[in-house]
């Protein structure tokens, strides 16, 4: 593990970790889990809202990847975020096409706004 700022390097994945009363937020790929008093990794998203490309921290929208209408790749970068001095790359959890764009660069965001709307291709 190699450690560059307030990221980490294991493998070759950038991901970040934030203290919280609860235990720690892991950010990786756009995606938060979190690591509790057991010590067990879980996603703290629901799947049924993948389809919404949600804040995982207060910050500022850095910059946004994509257009409406764009379609993108699994793990694709969507947007930026900048929250305490760290960047949050927001990734796409599978194949899709942007459907609404909800927030503009340089915005304030809160934790848990949508920034992204996303819809399926089917398979």
């Amino acid at each position: 593990m190699k450690k560059i700022g307030k990221w980490y390097i294991v493998n070759g994945y950038r991901f970040s970790f934030v203290k919280t009363k609860e235990g720690f937020k892991v950010f990786y790929k756009g995606k938060v889990f979190t690591i509790g008093d057991k010590h067990k990794l879980e996603h703290t998203r629901s799947e049924k809202y993948d389809d919404e490309i949600r804040s995982p921290m207060t910050g500022r929208l850095v910059s946004v990847k994509v257009k409406e209408g764009d379609k993108v790749d699994k793990d694709q970068p969507l947007a930026v975020i900048e929250a305490m001095k760290m960047e949050i790359i927001l990734t796409s959890p599978k194949p899709a096409k942007v459907s609404k764009i909800f927030v503009d660069e340089g915005e304030l965001i809160n934790k848990d706004d949508i920034i992204i709307k996303l819809s399926f291709e089917e398979d």
